[in-house]
């Protein structure tokens, strides 16, 4: 009869105990099945949450701001820096939280570069440009009549060929887009027009470009193949000087600075053959 009781008493123990089972997890619900991502960002960077879990109807995100939001999945961006913990509740029960760390956003250095120059000029005055604020290294200056760099000194001298409107691009090693500028190019003034000698005019405008430092290869290759018979040692007198080849005159122009050109005098060139002498008269700037 004792032994009959304990078994009675042992299974009325299990039962019980199944029964609590039953009833806690009918209380506690599904498993909260959610997620945040990423967990690490910079200010003003989004995360995106959301949840999955079995059954639910009702969400509450806390993002520890004050702020929280009723959906299943969305983003949320923090703009401050910072350790943040969010909490998730589902169905007013289950809960489930994240830490995200909020970094600083990198101070972007654009802001602290810009651009110096004239907004308006005339064809072939000599403009400068240059930059203030923050310091760069590298430059490279495009003045939007080429379509290449023009210059990569960090104050680029410029004339305009053609009138028009163009946009001035600098990029540097600092800054993370280009620097730009809208520059308006107006013809130059001239009250009559004089007939000129178009090669000889041609020919000088071209040599005035070599001394200003303005496309000075593209300029002097030009003027070899078309007048010159691609010959670089065609001799050329300056101001009465003793003839010097082409190519080294060139290059003095260049690098002596402050030259205008006064007039080209040809000799030859007659129904498209060579020419066979020029007389250049310059004086410095």
């Amino acid at each position: 009869m004792l032994e009959r009781k304990w078994i009675l008493t042992g299974a009325t123990f299990v039962v019980t105990a199944l029964l609590l089972g039953l009833l806690y997890w009918h209380n506690r619900g599904p498993v909260v099945r959610a997620g945040v991502t990423p967990l690490g960002v910079m200010v003003n960077q989004p995360i995106y949450f959301a949840d999955s879990t079995s059954g639910a109807t009702e969400w509450r995100w806390e993002f520890g701001q004050g702020s929280d939001n009723r959906a299943q999945r969305g983003q949320f961006f923090y703009t401050q820096p910072g350790l943040y913990q969010i909490r998730l509740t589902v169905d007013g029960k289950q809960q489930q939280t994240f830490t995200v760390k909020v970094r600083p956003a990198p101070t972007r250095r654009d802001s602290l570069v810009r651009l110096l120059g004239p907004t308006v000029a005339y064809q072939d005055e000599k403009l400068s440009f240059t930059t203030f604020g923050a310091s760069p290294n590298k430059f490279a200056w495009k003045f939007g009549e080429t379509g290449l760099v023009d210059s990569r000194e960090p104050t680029a001298l410029y004339s305009y060929v053609e009138p028009g409107t163009y946009t001035v691009t600098l990029t540097t090693d600092i800054t993370q887009r280009p620097l730009t500028q809208k520059v308006r190019v107006m013809p130059r003034y001239s009250r009559f027009t004089v007939p000129v000698d178009t090669t000889a005019e041609d020919i000088r405008w071209r040599l005035q470009r070599i001394a200003n430092g303005q496309q000075v290869n593209s300029q002097y290759s030009y003027l070899v193949s078309h007048y010159l018979c691609g010959n670089p040692d065609f001799p050329v007198v300056a101001n009465g000087q003793p003839p010097r080849d082409f190519y080294s005159y060139c290059m003095a122009l260049q690098f002596e600075g402050r030259n205008l050109i006064d007039a080209v005098a040809l000799e030859g060139g007659l129904n498209g053959s060579c020419l066979t002498k020029m007389t250049i008269t310059q004086h410095k700037k």
